[in-house]
């Protein structure tokens, strides 16, 4: 057996990548008043980014990243419907076929609110396909997700007519893709004129089953529950509110990794503290585990607001926030990445240009790094735009592919269908390790290994079955990412 060797030695105790580019533009020049970005990675390891924008009246917005810059920024849904006010609050998924879904709330001239959807076909979305029923008019957090072949919507509302007809509910529809409509399915939570219910947020796990977190006022924590194929499972709270409170907008976000676990980021207080932070829990399917702090600010009386969260695994966390009350009442974003045992320090990632940055929100590539979207306001000029940062490896400059992993010190490798390509890891200590194939657009294409190296020089192999052509193959070990660039050339 042929096979070309490539000799990765692996500290295991520096954080993934070199660092953030710094604040860039999407929406270079856009007229519209633009907030509340929402980000999805493609197949290809693209990000996409969908927002609203308000100039006169809402407009959802939408771009894409082409490798080296964002794709025009263009109006992602039309919104001639009669009595259509605007469009508002978008969120983003991609199914298992790698089409983009979107989900939105539509606001009417007769104070109504609904739920509709659309998805990506070729070069343009969809006609509109409404989501909620009749009885309901919807609120806020139109968040839809997908996975294990199935979509899934759910979002918060009230019933009858007008912003005032409490007590607020949380409901969720599946997507049939047979009969092509929304399915509306048991109430998560049902009516209470003692409780307040919102800021809802869902994940899809592999399985197809949704997985929903959503704030409850006055209660003070962040509810959860999960459907189970036949009903939704009985709310249970994440925090224990004699610990750690929730605010009253907790704001909370959920996101599930390639092994299963999930990841939650809420806005709250430690009991007795005076102001907000951003808190973390995790799920391995046998409960939350207690909320930790991820913001470092304890000593000072700043206030966190809103909150994301993305995993590509169990060690690789990122939590992105915006924080007010620096010397003002201006508003900046920051980051922390988490890598399996401690919270790094927190890294600010908007610049000087903008004195209003925030409703931050951040996803993870297949190089597993993240980008983070914001809306911002340029001093003085009274727009809002969106912006990004990214993270990057070791030799990508912000002309590279996202999905492409790092360049940093490659030595070229040449093998054939038929053969095996082989990777001998040198650890300092026994460390978890991932190994993974990727093609030129970011695609991934094998998962070599996923697991503990334990021995110093552990060989790994991977039987070269793809077309010719270039190929990357990315290990990642304690925090830091090596990449190696081969050439399939043919038999």
């Amino acid at each position: 057996m042929k096979y070309w060797a490539l000799l990765l030695c692996i500290p295991t105790a520096v954080l993934i990548g070199q660092g953030w580019i710094g604040e860039r533009r999407v929406s270079e020049g856009d007229p519209f008043y633009s907030v509340s970005p929402r980000l999805a990675v493609d197949s290809s390891g693209h990000p996409w980014v969908v927002w609203h924008g308000y100039w006169p009246g809402f407009s959802l917005m939408h771009t894409k990243w082409l490798g080296d810059r964002w794709d025009d920024v263009r109006a992602a849904i039309p919104d001639t419907e009669p009595g259509l006010r605007g469009r508002y609050g978008p969120s983003l998924c991609f199914d298992q076929q790698g089409q983009a879904w979107a989900a939105w709330q539509d606001a009417y001239a007769n104070n109504r609110h609904d739920v509709s959807s659309s998805n990506w076909i070729d070069t343009c979305w969809g006609s509109p396909v409404r989501i909620n029923r009749d009885t309901i008019d919807a609120n806020s957090g139109a968040n839809i997700g997908s996975g294990g072949g199935e979509i899934w919507c759910a979002w918060d509302g009230w019933r009858g007519r007008g912003i005032n007809a409490y007590p607020y509910a949380v409901d969720a529809s599946r997507w049939d893709g047979s009969a092509q409509r929304w399915v509306p399915v048991a109430r998560i939570a049902p009516p209470d004129s003692s409780i307040f219910y919102w800021w809802n947020d869902m994940v899809v796990d592999t399985r197809g089953r949704p997985h929903v977190v959503w704030s409850a006022v006055p209660l003070y924590c962040v509810l959860y529950s999960f459907y189970d194929g036949d009903s939704w499972s009985q709310p249970v709270p994440v925090n224990d509110t004699a610990i750690t409170m929730a605010s009253w907008m907790a704001a909370s976000h959920i996101v599930v990794d390639r092994t299963g676990m999930m990841h939650l980021s809420f806005t709250g207080a430690t009991a007795g503290a005076l102001h907000r932070d951003i808190f973390y829990s995790r799920n391995d399917g046998t409960g939350w585990s207690p909320p930790v702090r991820v913001t470092q600010d304890s000593a000072v009386n700043y206030d966190e607001w809103y909150s994301d969260v993305a995993a590509d695994r169990p060690d690789n966390v990122w939590v992105t926030w915006d924080r007010q009350g620096e010397g003002s009442d201006q508003f900046r974003v920051y980051a922390s990445h988490y890598d399996g045992n401690q919270w790094s320090p927190e890294v600010r990632l908007d610049g000087d240009s903008a004195h209003d940055d925030g409703v931050p929100a951040v996803c993870v590539g297949l190089d597993g790094l993240p980008w983070v979207a914001w809306s911002g306001e340029p001093y003085a000029s009274g727009v809002w735009e969106i912006y990004y940062n990214r993270y990057v490896s070791v030799g990508v400059s912000d002309d590279n592919r996202p999905g492409v992993p790092a360049l940093g010190l490659v030595e070229r490798a040449t093998t054939h269908p038929g053969s095996d390509l082989e990777v001998t890891l040198c650890l300092a200590v026994p460390a978890h390790v991932h190994v993974d194939v990727f093609d030129q657009t970011g695609r991934r294409c094998a998962v070599v290994y996923d697991g503990t190296a334990l021995d110093n020089r552990q060989v790994v192999r991977w039987h070269c079955s793809v077309p010719k052509g270039t190929y990357f193959c990315r290990v990642a070990a304690g925090g830091r990412a090596e990449t190696r660039k081969f050439v399939v050339t043919g038999p």
